[in-house]
């Protein structure tokens, strides 16, 4: 055999490189995701503020008192303030250098929520004047914390690492339930305090419940074991919850309006307790982050030694001529490549050739991003098959039951999906068929 030409050479020490450049990045990507961990803890204290304010306006709305006045009026200082922290934070965003690290489409819906935030004023100030709806100023509200659940979405988008995928997956998908629970507040105390459920309503009801079991289920199929079990424990004080659910799923049940405060207080203490469990969530990925920059620096510290050895032995070889005796593509340690790994493979970098290290990589990022656009896609359906049915709602007068009807029956009758409806009528703003 004859000895290695230079352009091989080179082509290994540029794959060795590029390996290291790749780790150099996903290193600095793990820096990046951790402050935006921390951001994202911040949206997410203000959503829940905001959802507070939701459920304590609906019920000042349909119960109005000098007391629960007071308490939305105290509810929405506390609001504020998380908005103007969270200000403080976005305004940093703008420096120069992690603006230039900045996807086009976070900055869009920052700017998008950040514009919702503003039609608050006019909300509140018809609140005060008892000049609008329960259903409308939930509406609302929901729409405001839809805008910052977008935030969040495209602030974790593209993460490299499996495992801090799946936390993100269960961290999006338990917001998304947390939403739901809040909704499910506003609309139950609207009916709890009007003394009954009519049909709409009780529809209503029904599928942000199955909305919040799917997305729960969800969440614990990529939830820590800790996380379940804080979950489960959650769980198990929910009689008082189920026993008002199924009093306002029966039809024609006489319902009592003092009952409305006593549901309020049920759900907020369960809201209550999902935040914690939320903040619990960012603050493992922040965790996952760190330990993931350990292990890149580790890594990035054998491959720059990898490096450097290698650029030395390609010196050497071009003083001593080196044989090849056997016709076998060698790893970094000497291992043919085609050779049975025992041990574990996977933990043992240098036990693995450049190669190997790249279609690794590979598999994690398509992996990776696999699982991200899933819950993204399922969020955007969710998100513009809403938007359309309250579009029907509100140019069209119908029940929230009705506008889901028209727009099941037009996919049906056209052959289209749902999200395939909701897209044409929120594009032509023309009635669904």
């Amino acid at each position: 055999m004859s000895e290695p030409t230079q352009p091989e050479q080179a082509d290994g020490e540029l794959a060795l490189r590029f390996a290291l450049a790749a780790r150099r990045r996903e290193l600095q990507g793990m820096h990046e995701l951790a402050q935006t961990s921390e951001l994202v803890a911040q949206v997410g204290q203000l959503i829940h503020e905001l959802q507070k304010e939701r459920g304590r306006a609906a019920l000042l709305v349909e119960q109005t008192t000098e007391e629960r006045r007071t308490h939305w009026l105290d509810q929405t200082a506390l609001t504020v303030q998380a908005q103007r922290s969270l200000s403080e934070r976005l305004t940093s965003e703008l420096n120069g250098e992690r603006l230039l690290r900045r996807r086009t489409r976070w900055l869009h819906a920052v700017a998008h929520a950040l514009h919702a935030m503003d039609g608050l004023a006019a909300l509140r100030a018809s609140l005060v004047a008892g000049a609008i709806q329960a259903e409308h100023a939930t509406l609302v509200y929901s729409s405001v914390i839809g805008c910052w659940l977008g935030v969040v979405i495209e602030a974790l988008d593209g993460p490299s690492d499996p495992h801090i995928t799946r936390v993100l997956v269960a961290l999006l998908n338990f917001m998304q339930a947390k939403e739901l629970c809040g909704q499910e507040r506003a609309v139950g105390v609207a009916g709890f305090a009007r003394g009954s459920f009519d049909a709409d309503r009780r529809t209503q009801m029904a599928s942000l419940a199955r909305g919040q079991a799917r997305s729960f289920e969800l969440f614990l199929q990529h939830a820590s074991t800790g996380l379940r079990a804080g979950w489960e424990a959650l769980r198990a004080g929910e009689l008082a919850l189920q026993r008002l659910r199924e009093l306002a799923a029966t039809p024609d049940a006489a319902i009592s309006p003092q009952l409305a405060q006593p549901w309020f207080d049920v759900c907020t203490a369960r809201i209550d307790a999902l935040h914690g469990l939320e903040q619990a969530l960012t603050a493992e990925l922040a965790e996952c982050c760190r330990e993931r920059v350990t292990e890149n620096e580790c890594v990035l510290s054998q491959l720059s030694a990898d490096s450097e050895r290698q650029a030395a032995d390609a010196q050497a070889a071009i003083a001593t001529p080196v044989v090849v005796r056997q016709s076998l593509v060698y790893t970094l340690v000497g291992r043919p490549m085609d050779a049975v790994v025992t041990g574990d493979a996977i933990g043992d970098t240098m036990a693995r050739s450049v190669l190997d290290l790249l279609l690794e990589q590979g598999a994690r990022l398509h992996e990776a991003d696999l699982r991200l656009s899933e819950a993204r896609r399922a969020r955007h359906e969710r998100r513009r098959i809403e938007q359309a049915k309250w579009w029907l709602v509100t140019h069209y007068r119908l029940s929230e039951h009705a506008a889901q009807e028209r727009l099941q029956r037009t996919a049906m009758n056209n052959g289209l999906t749902l999200l395939e409806v909701a897209d044409r009528i929120l594009s032509s703003e023309s009635p669904a068929g």
